[in-house]
């Protein structure tokens, strides 16, 4: 019943991905890797795209157990949207590298799993057709990450939950930026850092070892301050297994 459950929520909560953009959003949760090694020496590397509200990227991936119980991790993802409003388009880039440690326990076909790790994010606004008006942000984010996944010979399954601390350390901004932006990016200033409850939800099928396929979907509890802060992400990747032993596929 549990896996039912969880596939219901990951289809609910994808609708959400697929509303109209925001004009200028200022983050966007990025996949959440949803550990589902069970050994040391084992491993994946994942690419693939991701979408959210509009603004599309890329997803690059990898996790590694060095040892049993142990887990290492390194993501990038980069972003980018358009919109269009009467005369006026507006961009919005992101560029973000995270790494992070952990650990896990196996219980047959179950994982639990905890994390911490930190990153680095770039991005860049546009707030007109002619770039005249533009604004660069630098953020360092900060996580805590516990998940649990069932695994089998065909499919993984997976929840987390992500608590994440998004300290926006410097900036650049266009001296002529019309009022409004700029009492939004103030706001930006004042509140930071914010803290930023995530779920993470994940389905992957390992049927054909050693490519997987992986499904992720991040979204957040609740509306953030008002922040201009998307809801909701969703990834798609395919990538590489490896170590892992024919026991484990049967």
């Amino acid at each position: 019943m549990c896996k039912y459950t969880l596939l219901i929520c990951f289809h609910v909560l994808l609708w959400e991905v697929m509303l109209p953009a925001q004009n200028i959003t200022y983050y966007v949760p990025n996949p959440v890797q949803v550990p589902t090694l069970s050994q040391g020496r084992q491993g994946n590397v994942l690419a693939g795209f991701s979408w959210s509200n509009g603004y599309t990227g890329y997803n690059l991936m990898g996790m590694y157990s060095p040892r049993k119980n142990l887990l290492l991790m390194l993501n990038h993802n980069g972003r980018s949207g358009r919109v269009f409003q009467k005369i006026k388009q507006y961009a919005t880039n992101f560029h973000l590298t995270e790494i992070g440690v952990g650990a896990y326990h196996v219980d047959r076909d179950y994982i639990a799993s905890a994390m911490a790790g930190y990153g680095q994010e770039k991005l860049f606004s546009s707030y007109n057709n002619k770039l005249a008006q533009t604004s660069t942000l630098h953020l360092q984010r900060y996580f805590l990450q516990g998940a649990y996944s069932y695994v089998n010979s065909v499919s993984t399954i997976g929840v987390g939950i992500r608590f994440l601390l998004i300290r926006y350390t410097q900036g650049l901004i266009s001296s002529d930026l019309e009022q409004e932006y700029l009492r939004e990016l103030k706001k930006i200033e004042q509140k930071s850092p914010v803290f930023v409850p995530e779920l993470a939800f994940h389905v992957g099928i390992v049927r054909y070892h050693p490519i997987v396929i992986s499904m992720h979907l991040t979204t957040h509890l609740p509306s953030v301050n008002k922040l201009k802060i998307q809801e909701s992400s969703f990834g798609m990747s395919i990538g590489y297994q490896f170590g892992r032993k024919k026991t484990q596929m049967e």
